[in-house]
Parts: structure tokens; sequence; C-alpha cells
């Protein structure tokens, strides 16, 4: 008998003791089926004949081992201890964040198998004229000895039935051989290697140098300038040395565009993994990387944590992107995690953007970060033409005014594909009543439901999808006189099929692509140019290639001029950056409408002037000016109840004890209450701790988790290391 240390869900900092035979084959990062309480849950091996300071005759024994081979390698069980000390998470609740669901549920997961049929000895010396006729018989058994081996699935094809398979196995003349469906390790070359430009061959050879060791890279490149490319010629490089290769991607919109390139490129061995999936398909990519039968992950963030076999780089396109940042539960940044693990595997990680954090900037202008720049285009296209348009006392139609319709028509006349971008999905974002002004919203959040029309009118909370029918009459004083104010993507949709009902209209926003079947369909109409005008939210500012897109509109700019978040002015620069790039990304020159009702917005102008590397220099000096990231750093405490004086007692509680250790540097802001305070039934509010020393804020933390005399079973309290929403 000997005894184990295991981390399990719960608040268990340490990892709990039990014991185990020789038998069970416990070894650390191993998955074992534990009692916890009156359940059963799976945990996973921390430690190893340890000496328990409890009463041994107390601790309870595991029920059994679940793998024949550790699932977690060194390099996992470090960043796991790192995560749990950065982000302040228990180590069983990190374990059961790495792993799919089936896996944390102690499922065994059987590989896919495609079943084929070969002939026995009897069956190839046996003489098919003694069942002539038998017609179906004798034509199977041709089929197979023509083959060799042949699957089922064709067999089928040719009209033998699975009682003639049967009948024929009972006679002994044919054998089932069950084949694991695995991508082929041997990766083979379909698709050549694009030729790189000069600044790309550069780019590429200082990364490849650093393939054997730790090393950041912020590959900057601008948009169209094959950043993909470079990528693509680096993961072969990995391959070649018999190692793989990790992509991260923001979102799951992106994975499949991504997926396909990497699956011409490379017949083989790739596979993803994103929340889309099902859980047992999840599970079984997970499997094949893990026994180093798929050697290309591309995933989003929480691919970080699969266990490679043997990782050779990690790729996280679109850096800046905050998707990156998991908002419930541990709120982890993937990208910080990838940069953590990649150290801990000893390889490089490659941070790929066109519009970079200024986190990232940061680093690169310190030293921290390899900064490679791609400056031009990788086919000779030209930079797109920037011009603004001056909405103020114009009357626009659905929020497009005249002088952007003309120009839409003008490119769609040259045959070409024209853009418009709004970042908000739906139809309208208010529905009100014109007699008393009553406005429909949400009986679960401080939050307006939103009006859909596709594919049927309805209102929708974004916050928590809760949805009810349009009424007829308004719910306070039951007048008909009801209104939906504002615009959106599905009304603007609307909109352009009346303006131009010779062109097909293409929406791409989260609402009406909720499916990667749906997002490939809307993909191919526009790739195809079947759809010559297209209308989305951020999907489309992401890594998208429209080659005959010559024309991009953005019909509302201001909101992110007045943002409350000290991120929105880097957020514009990013968003407007980005899709601008979608457009002239070939031979055809791109043109920018930007609409706005101030024109003269000095940032605005510095944007379109200096392009986003003189907008982020004039950022960064705002937020060194004012002490915020990069130049401090945060925790945002946040609380969360249904009753909403238990939320703020809490905090208050917090803030109280947090002032009277006096802490050198910590910045105290708040508490106060969320944007949105109210969500999903339960209230939220918000503790901002500020400080220029990291240990300072941490020891803070550390100090609140200790005190038991705070905790309250009313209040959910989230700890959130490095946040990028703090509104």
């Amino acid at each position: 008998m000997s005894f184990i240390k295991v981390a399990v869900p719960g608040p268990f900092k340490d990892g709990l003791t039990y014991s185990c035979s020789a038998t069970h084959n416990a070894v650390i990062g191993t998955r074992v089926l534990v009692p916890l309480a009156r359940r059963r849950v799976i945990g996973i091996v921390i430690a190893t004949d340890i000496t328990p300071d409890i009463d041994t005759s107390k601790i309870r024994s595991i029920y059994k081992c679940q793998d024949s081979a550790p699932i977690f390698n060194e390099a996992l069980l470090k960043l796991s201890n790192w995560m749990s000390i950065y982000y302040h998470a228990n180590p069983g609740d990190l374990f059961h964040t790495f792993m799919p669901g089936f896996l944390c549920q102690g499922k065994t997961i059987k590989p896919d198998t495609v079943t084929s049929f070969s002939l026995t000895a009897l069956g190839q010396n046996f003489d098919i004229s003694t069942i002539k006729n038998a017609k179906k018989q004798v034509l199977c058994l041709q089929f197979i000895k023509a083959q060799t081996k042949i699957t089922q699935a064709l067999l089928q094809e040719q009209g033998i039935s699975k009682a003639i398979l049967n009948n024929l196995q009972a006679k002994q003349l044919i054998v089932a051989i069950e084949d694991e469906v695995v991508a082929n390790k041997i990766l083979s070359k379909k698709e050549a290697a694009l030729d790189l430009n000069q600044e790309q061959r550069q780019a590429l050879d200082i990364c490849k140098k650093s393939l054997n060791s730790f090393q950041v890279l912020l590959l900057q490149g601008v948009t169209g300038s094959g950043k993909t490319e470079v990528y693509l010629q680096l993961i072969q490089e990995v391959l070649d040395s018999g190692r793989q290769a990790l992509v991260l991607v923001p979102e799951i919109s992106l994975t499949p565009q991504l997926f396909k390139r990497l699956k011409n490129r490379f017949v083989s061995g790739v596979t993803t993994l994103h929340s889309a999936l099902s859980e047992k398909q999840k599970a079984l990519n997970y499997l094949l990387v893990t026994e180093g039968k798929a050697n290309i992950v591309v995933g989003t963030r929480s691919s970080v944590f699969v266990p490679f076999k043997n990782l050779g780089v990690i790729i996280i396109d679109e850096e800046h992107d905050t998707s990156f940042k998991q908002q419930h539960g541990i709120c982890y940044s993937a990208k910080d995690v990838a940069i953590m693990r990649a150290k801990f595997s000893n390889v490089p990680v490659v941070l790929g953007s066109a519009t970079p954090s200024l986190e990232s900037i940061q680093n690169a202008t310190h030293g921290n970060y390899k900064h490679l720049q791609l400056l031009t285009r990788a086919i000779a296209a030209h930079k797109p033409k920037q011009h603004v348009i001056d909405i103020r006392q114009q009357k626009l139609t659905s929020g497009i005014s005249k002088k952007l319709q003309e120009v839409m028509s003008q490119h769609l006349l040259e045959g070409r594909q024209v853009l418009l971008f709004i970042n908000r999905r739906g139809y309208a974002p208010v529905f009100m009543c014109t007699e008393c002004s009553w406005v429909a919203r949400c009986n679960d959040c401080d939050a307006y439901y939103t009006v859909h029309h596709l594919p049927n009118e309805f209102l929708c909370c974004h916050h928590c999808a809760a949805t009810r029918e349009i009424p007829r009459a308004c719910d306070r004083c039951h007048s008909h006189k009801l209104n939906k104010v504002g615009i959106a993507t599905e009304r603007v949709f609307d909109v352009l099929q009346q303006l131009f009902p010779n062109y097909k209209v293409a929406l791409l926003d989260r609402s009406n692509v909720s499916s990667n079947k749906k997002l490939n369909a809307v993909l191919d109409s526009i790739n195809s140019n079947e759809s010559q005008i297209i209308i989305g939210t951020q999907m489309v500012t992401k890594g998208h290639h429209f080659a005959n897109l010559s024309m991009v509109g953005v019909l509302d700019i201001d909101a992110g001029l007045f943002g409350m978040d000290f991120r929105s002015l880097e957020r514009l620069g990013q968003l407007l950056t980005q899709v601008s790039g979608r457009a002239g990304r070939e031979e055809h020159r791109g043109e920018i409408y930007l609409q706005t009702q101030h024109p003269n917005h000095p940032l605005l102008k510095l944007l379109l002037t200096e392009g986003y590397d003189g907008f982020a220099k004039q950022i960064l000096q705002q937020r060194q000016l004012n002490n915020w990231p990069p130049f401090s750093y945060l925790v945002l405490l946040k609380s969360i109840s249904v009753q909403q004086q238990d939320a703020i007692d809490y905090l208050d509680k917090l803030y109280d004890h947090l002032a009277s250790l006096r802490l050198p540097g910590l910045q105290l802001l708040g508490p106060i209450p969320a944007l949105i305070t109210k969500k999903a039934g339960k209230y939220r509010y918000h503790l901002l701790l500020k400080g220029t020393d990291r240990k300072v804020l941490h020891k803070a933390i550390l100090h609140l988790k200790t005190l038991s005399k705070y905790a309250n079973r009313k209040v959910q309290l989230v700890v959130d290391v490095d946040p990028v929403d703090v509104v």
C-alpha cells in the first residue's frame, strides 16, 4: 500500500491524499477514479510515494487508474502549477479545463474504425462453382479476391448486403478486419509551397533558427503580406524534424479556412479542436495528437492544453484578439498560457498579427519578443485608398449614405465585390412604443431585446439568449404604435436587397452563421463570386481572403471613438485596420470608406495618415500618462449573486480589508456595478485592483483567499488576472 496526491475538482489547493496498491499503476500524470464525499470523480495524480501527515486509517483508496500511461507530460504538469499560482486556480479544476468532457467523465474513447473484409485460407482455395446459384455470394468473393481487402462500404455500393457477408463469414470463407481511422503520420505534400518575397524569407529564416529553443517571435505583417505562408513553411520545417505543431486561432469561424489551407498543403495529419465538435470527436482528436497520429492541430484557446507527444512550435494567429481570453470559470489568457507552455517545452512561439496588441508591441520594444515585420503585401497589390464620409446633416438609408451607395454601384458595375461592415447583429437594437416610450427589456438582464428578422421575426437578448415573440401591442399602454429603432446587419441586408436587386447579398454574423456548415456555404458563395455584396460584423475582419473584393464601407465607427473601456481606442484601430485589409488583396486596388460624424477626430486622422503603428504609438503614450497597461497591471474581482445587495456588500468587505493592508502601490477602483449589472438573473459588481508591481497584486489576492471569514455561499467571486474587459 502506498499513498498518492490527487488533484480533484473543488477548493483543494494542494490536492487530496489517497491510498493505492501496486496493481493500480497510478503514476504522475494519469487519471484516477476516486471517492470525493459521496461522489466519484476523476482526478489527476500529481505526486506519488508521499508520507501522509494525517491518520492513514482515515485515508480512502482510489477505485481504479484510468490510463495505462500518463496523459500529462512534465511540461503540462509545470504549466498546471504555473497557472494555479498565476490565476489563483485549484489544480483539479485546471486539469478538468485541460481535458475534453469525455475524459473528465472517465469514459474510455474507442477510435472510429472502418470494417474491411479479406479471404481466409479456406476462401482463397474455395471452388465458387459449388455456390454458383448464390450469385451475390460469388460476386462478393470475386470482389474481395481482386482487391485482397475491401471495405464494407464499397461492397454495399455493389449491392452486397450485411446478410451475405454474415453468411460467408459463417462458412469461414471471409474474415472481418477492423482498421482504426487515423490521420496518416507520414505527411506528403499536395499543394506546392509558394515563393516567398525577401521579407517573408528573412522572417522564416529567423523563425527556423529558433526551432530548438524557447523564444517569442512577434510576426507583424500588413494585411495580405503572406503571414500564413510563413506559418506553413515553418510548420513544414517542424514536421521534417519529426515534431508537431499547434496553431491557435481566436474563433471557430477561422478554423475551417485555415484547416483547408493546411489540408491542401499537408494531405494528412491535420486535425482540429474547438467547441463546435461533439465531445466524442474532441476526445478522439485529442487522443490522435497524444499518440502522435496527428501532427498539426488547428484550434481555439482550449487547444493550448493538448498533450502533444513531441511539440515543436506554437503559432498564434491574430494574437491581438481578445477572444483568446477566457471570460468565465478560470479566466486564463490562451496567449500567455501558450507562451509559458512553449517555455516549459523549450520551443518557440510565433505571435502573428497585422495589428499587435499594445502589450506585445511594448514587449517587442523592450526586447522581450523578437520583432519581425512584413511591410508589403505578398502579391503585387496596392495599399487600399482610404476615404472619410462626413455624415453630419446627411439623410441615411438604414445607415447607408448616398455617397456610399454611389461608390458601391461603381464597383459592382465593374464586376467587383463590396463589403459593408457594421459591428451589430440582428435587425434593430431597440423595440419601443412611440406612444409611451416603453422599450422591450430582458427580464433577466439590464439590457434591451434586439429585434431579429432571420429566419423569422423575434426578440432576443444577446446577453443571456432569452427570446420572446414580438408583441403586437405595448406591454405598458397597449398601443399598437411600435417601432424598431436603430440599424444592425439584418436591416442593412434588407435595404441592400432593395437598393441592389440584381446582386446577391451574403450575411456574415454569428446569429446567421451558427455552424461550420453554414459558414462554409456563405464563404463558398463569396469566393465563387455568387454573392457580390457582403455584410458582416467583426467575423469578416479576421483572416478572410476575398480575391475579388475591392471596396469596404464601414457604416458606424463613432462608438469606438468614445468607448467606456480604456482599450476601446486600441480595439477601434485594430478593427478598422483589419476590415480595411479585406479590400484589394490581389490585382485590383482597394478603397475604404469610413462613415463618421466626427471626421476631424485627431486619433481617427492619425490612424488614416500614420497607419496602425503611428496610432498605437500615440495610444501607448496616453496609456503611460494615465498608468494603464502595459505600464501597470490589473486584477478584476467580480462578485456575482442573485441578490444585488449581497454582491455589493461582499465587495465592500473585500475593499475595506484590502485598504487596511496598505500594500505599496496598490490602487483600488470601485466597487462599481458592471456595465450590464444584471445578466442571466444575477447581479454583477466589480472591484479593480491596479498596480505597477505584479507581486503586490498577487499578494493581495492570496491574502483574500485565505480569509474564510469573507466566504459567502450566496456570492460567487471571480478573480480575473490581466482582464481584457474592465466594465
